[in-house]
C-alpha cells in the first residue's frame, strides 16, 4: 500500500474525526481549555466526580469505536482471501485499514484518559503499541523496498517464479559443464603432449559448490553468495584452462551472478512481508484481549 493523492479523502476524514474527538474530550474532561462550554448539567451527567475517563459515556464511545475498528482491520486478511466477493474493492479495504487504524490512536488515548491503569490495561496498551509499530514499519517498508528494488534489480522477476528460474539455471549450468568436459577431452585427445588440464579441480568446484548454490534456497554460507569471493574463485578456475575453453566457465559465472540477484530479491521479499508474521497474530491477540477487557470492565467493576 503506497500513500499517494488517492488517500487525501481518507486523510481528511481521519483528521476531521480526530479534531471532533479531541474537541469533545477537552470540552468534557478539561472544560477550562476551550472557550466553548458544555451545559453544566450535561457535563455533570457525562463525568461522574469519581469516574475514570474510560467508564464515562464519552469514554465508552471512544473505546467501542476503537474496538469496532479493530474488528474491521482484522477482516482485511479475510477480504484478501476472497478477492472476487463484492464487498468493496480491496484498495478501499486497504485504505480504510490504514486510516481507520490511525484514528484509533486518539480514540485509545482518550478512552484511557492518557493513563495506563492496572496490569490488564497496561498489557493491552503494550499489545496495541506492538500492533501499531509493526503496522507503521510494514507501511514504511512498502514505500522504501519496492523503489530500492527497482534501482538495484532492474530485471526483477515474478517472485513466485524464482524456484522455476533456479531450476533453469541449474539446467544451463549442467549444459555448460558438459560442454566444458567435451572440449577438455577433445583438446587433450588432439594434443596428448600438451600440459594436463586440472579438470578434477574444476568439476569438483562445479559439482560441490556451483550446483548446490543454484538451488532455489538462499545459501548464505556459500562463498558464491559473495560477489567478490565468487569472482576470485572463477578467476582461479579460468587459469586452469586455455583461453579458448573459458566460454563455459564464464557462462557458469554469469549464472551464479543471476542467482545472487534472485537471492537478493528473495531476501527483499521476505523483509517486505516478514513483518506480517508479527503484525497479524499480535493483532488477533489484541482483539481477544480487548474483548476480555470490555467484559471485565462491564461486569466486574
Amino acid at each position: 500500500m503506497i500513500i499517494d493523492r488517492t488517500h487525501l479523502g481518507w486523510a481528511a476524514f481521519t483528521a476531521g474525526a480526530t479534531l471532533v474527538a479531541s474537541t469533545l474530550y477537552l470540552m468534557t474532561f478539561h472544560p477550562d481549555v476551550l472557550p466553548i462550554k458544555l451545559p453544566s448539567s450535561e457535563a455533570a451527567a457525562m463525568v461522574p466526580p469519581t469516574a475514570r475517563a474510560g467508564s464515562t459515556p464519552l469514554g465508552l464511545v471512544y473505546g467501542s469505536l476503537a474496538l469496532l475498528i479493530f474488528f474491521f482491520a482484522g477482516l482485511l486478511g479475510w477480504r484478501r482471501k476472497h478477492p472476487s466477493w463484492r464487498v468493496g474493492a480491496i484498495q478501499f479495504w486497504l485504505k480504510a485499514h490504514v486510516w481507520l487504524t490511525l484514528l484509533t490512536i486518539p480514540l485509545v488515548l482518550f478512552h484511557c484518559g492518557f493513563h495506563g491503569g492496572g496490569f490488564m490495561t497496561q498489557s493491552l496498551l503494550w499489545l496495541y503499541g506492538v500492533v501499531m509499530v509493526s503496522g507503521f514499519y510494514g507501511l514504511a517498508l512498502q514505500h522504501i523496498i519496492p523503489h530500492w528494488m527497482r534501482e538495484v534489480l532492474p530485471d526483477e522477476v515474478v517472485f513466485e517464479q524464482i524456484p522455476y528460474l533456479c531450476e533453469k539455471l541449474q539446467e544451463e549450468a549442467q549444459k555448460s559443464r558438459k560442454e566444458l568436459e567435451i572440449q577438455i577431452e577433445a583438446k587433450e585427445a588432439a594434443d596428448p603432449n600438451a600440459p594436463k588440464i586440472s579438470s578434477d579441480i574444476i568439476f569438483r568446484v562445479i559439482d560441490q559448490e556451483v550446483m548446490p548454490y543454484l538451488k532455489p534456497n538462499v545459501m548464505r554460507r556459500s562463498r558464491l553468495h559473495r560477489e567478490a569471493a565468487s569472482d576470485k574463485l572463477f578467476k582461479l578456475i579460468a587459469k586452469e584452462v586455455p583461453a579458448d575453453l573459458r566460454g563455459p566457465i564464464d557462462r557458469i559465472n554469469d549464472l551464479c551472478d543471476e542467482k545472487r540477484r534472485l537471492n537478493m530479491q528473495t531476501r527483499m521479499q521476505h523483509l517486505l512481508w516478514g513483518w506480517v508474521l508479527v503484525h497479524a497474530p499480535v493483532s488477533f491477540l489484541l482483539i481477544i484481549v480487548t474483548i476480555w477487557h470490555a467484559f471485565v470492565a462491564s461486569y466486574v467493576y
